[in-house]
Formats: C-alpha cells, sequence, structure tokens
C-alpha cells in the first residue's frame, strides 16, 4: 500500500517513516492522499476509499489516528469522521 501524507510537519515525518517501513507501506507522491492537521481537540479520522483525513491535537494523537487509518484502510473500510 502507497499513502501521501499531506501537511504533516518535518518532525513527524520522520517518525511516521519508521512506522510505515514496520507495516511494509510506503510514502509516495502517487499514493493514497491523506490530508493532516491540526484540531482544537482530540483526533478526527475519514477515509473514504480515495483519500483521508487525520486531524489532531498532541503530536502522540497523530500516532493513534495515524493506526486507526491504516487498519481500517488494510480492512477496505470507509469511514465518515471518526472523532475520539
Amino acid at each position: 500500500m502507497q499513502i501521501q501524507l499531506i501537511g504533516l510537519d518535518e518532525q513527524l515525518d520522520s517518525a511516521s517513516q519508521e512506522i510505515l517501513n514496520l507495516l511494509n507501506i510506503k510514502q509516495s507522491d502517487n499514493g493514497i492522499p491523506i490530508l493532516v492537521e491540526s484540531s482544537e481537540s482530540g483526533i478526527h479520522v475519514q477515509y473514504d476509499g480515495k483519500s483521508g483525513t487525520i486531524a489532531y491535537q498532541e503530536p502522540c494523537q497523530f500516532f493513534r489516528a495515524l493506526g486507526l487509518l491504516i487498519e481500517g484502510m488494510k480492512k477496505d473500510e470507509l469511514f465518515g469522521e471518526t472523532s475520539l
């Protein structure tokens, strides 16, 4: 699977690359676009089969949201905005 994390800051990008490598997922400009943005509270995850969104308040929440998103994508699950 290939994804493209859009809007991710450099520090989180470096750390996420390590996790994605462990999960056998590649970051690519041709991958499924995932918009990453900060949030006022909690985490929000959305995936429609063509693109996704991750919103997080704290950096550790980004990784939780990324895990939830990848888990859903691997199961071919589509989901509207999920807030935690």
